[in-house]
């Protein structure tokens, strides 16, 4: 469930790994040299879902329709998170769900590996941070 004090959200839940101390393994893939293990993202008004294509396990949101939320009241959210394949090895490491209203970043001012000019600090290529396409008035409320 979530909610917003406007009229949408978006919300980036993100897999990772922890060492024993508590720190990101970082791994490589398709999209991010020094990435999480998956992520996904769904902006609430595009919550809809296509009840042929949804699966028990992956959600098909075809973003057809703008479905804006109240300010307040809750709504079921199904985000879908997107595939992948890891062992988690050895004993006292952990996987982490992060769930944020912004794009997941890896904390500290290490230098990031860039790629089409974007430093990938853990979230590849792809940001949502256009202040036209994210305005503040509707994007910068409170989510819970």
């Amino acid at each position: 469930m979530v909610a917003s004090s406007t009229t949408d959200a978006e919300l980036s839940p993100t897999v990772r790994v922890l060492d024993p101390e508590g720190r990101d393994i970082r791994f490589v893939s398709a999209l991010d040299p020094a990435g999480v293990v998956a992520h996904g993202w769904l902006r609430a008004s595009h919550r809809a879902p296509d009840a042929e294509r949804t699966l028990p396990y992956r959600p098909w949101h075809p973003h057809g329709r703008l479905d804006p939320l109240t300010p307040g009241a809750a709504v079921p959210l199904d985000i879908e998170i997107w595939s992948t394949s890891v062992v988690v090895d050895p004993a006292g490491h952990r996987l982490a769900v992060t769930v944020q209203g912004r794009d997941f970043e890896f904390p500290g001012e290490d230098p990031w590996p860039r790629s089409y000019g974007v430093d990938t600090k853990g979230h590849a290529i792809f940001l949502h941070d256009d202040p036209d396409d994210r305005p503040t008035s509707v994007f910068g409320g409170v989510t819970t």
